[in-house]
């Protein structure tokens, strides 16, 4: 009707939007004013509503003040016990359990160990996002997807963060994973200059994180539980971030043993290799999505694992896994598990026996 008029409205509504827009950035800015918490379990909050109700009921018959102030003081000890949330996390005791989690195109593992330690290895993210002016395009798989599964299992704390190497389908989730959970320490391997690399170190000594650097024949213990770093073989810093560069885990429990290959490409299973270490294994997290460019025939025949899980995106643009690498695996009689066909792999032993089961087929 009138382009002068339509031009002042325009000006008017960006105007209040810019507010909008300034308030809520201003209140984000706050460190600390973001509380998050586990879900609460679904009979705690059946209480807090019957609570809810029977307060209101108790005000509106305005018959005596005991009533309402028994019902108040029942209703804020139910909402202290989700604010504070006091229950142990849901962890197996005295088993190991790996779960290879279902975060598409990307790598995010979740470990506890039989005493109750934990440990989560890469952050996944989707490999088609980017930042711009300070907005993030694509879903925060750190925030959508890693942190409910942590908070499902009714966990606060991480004892140990692992970036395996800081490809953004491998880091991309992590700063979300530190500002929702509290985290004790950070393990990576190589440096590299990547501003995505640089923003996550930033994320993690902002609050409090221990970063650790670690290298082949690195070794520890956790809750009894054998780790051996088998790769990288230096700590040199880069200027981008490698496959190559991954850092590789073989864990021991007992008689059963689990083998987290990162991405390592053809290179470095060779280097292995040829230095001798150990890499027989039960259980392998194939390297780098089913890639061709890994999991080789020899690197296969001597880890020899009965039970394989790749962690890839369905119908990905890269064609994972490749058609080569599965043949080898079946070839080889590796029972063989894929996170866009079966959702979350979850692997557990007690030192004795293996099982393994899928979020989408259980088994």
């Amino acid at each position: 009707m009138s382009p002068t008029l339509a031009g002042w409205l325009a000006k008017l509504l960006g105007l209040i939007l810019a507010m909008l827009d300034a308030a809520v950035r201003w209140f984000a800015g706050w460190h600390g004013a973001s509380y998050r918490i586990p879900g609460p379990s679904p009979a705690l909050i059946a209480i807090f509503i019957a609570f809810a109700l029977g307060l209101s009921a108790a005000i509106r018959r305005r018959r005596s003040f005991w009533w309402p102030s028994s019902a108040a003081i029942a209703l804020l000890a139910a909402a202290a016990l989700i604010a504070t949330h006091p229950f142990p996390p849901h962890l197996t005791p005295h088993r190991l359990e790996l779960s290879v989690l279902d975060v598409g195109q990307g790598d995010s593992l979740f470990l506890s160990f039989p005493r109750g330690r934990t440990m989560l290895v890469d952050g996944g993210g989707e490999l088609g996002n980017f930042h711009s002016g300070g907005m993030r395009s694509g879903i925060d798989v750190g925030e959508d997807v890693v942190s409910p599964y942590l908070w499902s299992r009714g966990l606060k704390r991480i004892d140990i963060v692992v970036l395996t190497h800081a490809h953004e389908d491998h880091l991309g989730g992590l700063p979300a994973i530190f500002e929702n959970v509290r985290v004790g320490e950070f393990w990576v391997g190589r440096d590299i200059q990547s501003a995505a690399y640089r923003q996550v170190l930033a994320v993690a000594r902002s609050h409090g994180v221990l970063i650790r650097h670690l290298k082949q024949v690195d070794s520890f213990s956790e809750d009894g539980v054998p780790v051996s770093v088998l790769w990288p073989d230096n700590l040199s810093e880069g200027q981008s971030a490698k496959n190559d560069d991954s850092l590789v885990m073989r864990l021991t429990d007992g008689a059963e043993s689990f083998l987290l290959a990162g991405d390592i490409e053809r290179p470095s299973e060779r280097r292995i290799l040829a230095e001798g270490q150990s890499v027989g294994v039960n259980f392998l997290k194939v390297a780098h999505h089913g890639s061709k460019t890994s999991t080789t025939d020899p690197f296969l025949s001597t880890a020899h694992p009965a039970f394989a899980a790749i962690s890839v995106g369905r119908d990905n643009l890269f064609g994972h896994p490749s058609p080569e690498v599965t043949d080898r695996l079946e070839t080889a009689g590796v029972r063989v598990y894929r996170t866009d066909r079966d959702g979350a792999i979850t692997a557990s032993t007690d030192g004795g026996t293996l099982s393994v089961s899928t979020f989408l087929h259980a088994q």
